[in-house]
């Protein structure tokens, strides 16, 4: 199966869609400084919890003053939290419906378009998985996980401008860590998606054998087919569960 970019699947987006993926975008990058701009205010109240000096009216009043401020911040920040992240997985989720649901009406209608020879080399059961379980994974890939994609990038970002700002000696300490933690996410995304992509080859040719069997369960019964049909369909779901093994030993630690 040929591979498809990103950007192909945005082809099937109409105008509004791409309404949702600006709003969509806007919220979780807002949404993805919040975090790190917090840690400020966090800080400035455990500054003035340090800075205090008992007996002291003025630092008394300081305190109270700095904290009231640092606490008003976290509340505001908290409630751009709130909106930013409805608002980024509403016009997400939205998003990713809309286009699967193009793309899953498209696929359906190449399909009829077919000469009677191509149903004949293709086993229906396959197309029927390939219908519902590889779209839904597509409508993942392009729904809110996108989102939190863009909103961990500017946590990122964020953070590290933060701590440069803050303090840069140690921004800089730990910025050595950055390459071996970009090589360890990228290695693990490409078994990630190779587990994906075999799993779900997988559980198609599963559910192909299952299709055909019960359609003509008349005739696997009276050639007494019924092991071998069984052991088929187990072997492919030998090979799914190996695909899904794989994908947790490598999230797990």
């Amino acid at each position: 199966m040929a591979n498809v970019s990103y950007f192909r699947l945005l082809s099937y987006a109409r105008p509004v869609d791409y309404i949702y993926v600006l709003l969509g975008t806007l919220a979780a990058m807002a949404n993805g400084a919040t975090l790190p701009v917090m840690t400020i205010f966090f800080g400035q109240i455990i500054e003035s919890f340090v800075s205090y000096e008992p007996g002291n009216q003025a630092s008394l009043d300081k305190m109270n003053s700095d904290m009231g401020f640092a606490i008003t911040m976290m509340c505001v920040i908290g409630a751009v939290t709130f909106v930013g992240s409805y608002v980024q997985m509403t016009c997400w989720i939205l998003f990713g419906e809309n286009v699967s649901k193009r793309i899953r009406e498209s696929f359906f209608h190449a399909i009829l378009r077919q000469d009677i020879g191509w149903f004949d080399a293709t086993s229906t059961g396959d197309l029927n998985s390939r219908l519902t379980a590889d779209i839904n994974i597509i409508q993942e890939g392009l729904s809110d996980k996108v989102g939190l994609l863009i909103q961990f990038s500017c946590a990122f970002v964020a953070g590290y401008i933060i701590a440069f700002v803050r303090g840069w000696r140690l921004a800089l300490v730990l910025l050595a860590t950055l390459p071996f933690l970009s090589g360890a996410a990228y290695l693990m995304s490409k078994i990630l998606s190779g587990g994906q992509g075999e799993e779900q080859d997988a559980y198609a040719d599963a559910g192909a054998i299952a299709q055909q069997t019960f359609t003509s369960i008349r005739t696997v019964v009276s050639f007494g087919g019924q092991e071998k049909e069984a052991e088929k369909y187990s072997k492919h779901l030998d090979t799914a569960e190996k695909a899904g093994i794989k994908k947790v030993i490598v999230i797990l630690p």
